[in-house]
């Protein structure tokens, strides 16, 4: 779990995905280009900022080149909706998670609070 710690820290920024800031999505994608070598999709020009209900739609879109699973493993991506919108993590094992929220930095959470156990939507798994 070591490497996960480079990427706590990194600051919010709206459509960013770089060490500089990123949002969530951003952050996705940067850690699987960085750990994967996986250029997941950029979305940066289809939505306004990381309140835009359409996101949800570009993520399900996205879901087209994942699959659902029900045994994750770390490095997997974790998808949540809450108040209409779209919010992403990094599956780190059985507890926790790597994100990053507007107006936080990025940081290594447990996704077993209750506040994400009753927004999570599922986890997808890319095949690497």
């Amino acid at each position: 779990m070591a490497y996960f710690n480079k990427y706590v820290g990194i600051p919010f920024k709206e459509k960013g995905s770089d060490f500089k800031g990123c949002d969530c999505w951003g952050l996705v994608r940067l850690f699987y280009k960085e750990e994967y070598g996986i250029n997941l999709t950029d979305f940066t020009l289809e939505y306004k900022d990381t309140g835009d209900p359409n996101t949800v739609n570009l993520f399900k879109r996205e879901q087209e080149n994942a699959r659902k699973t029900t045994t994750p493993k770390q490095g997997d991506i974790m998808v949540f909706f809450f108040a209409g919108h779209l919010h992403v993590g990094i599956w780190l094992n059985g507890r926790k998670m790597l994100h990053v929220m507007e107006r936080t930095n990025a940081a290594i959470e447990r996704h077993t609070r209750k506040w994400w156990t009753d927004r999570i939507q599922g986890v997808f798994t890319y095949d690497i």
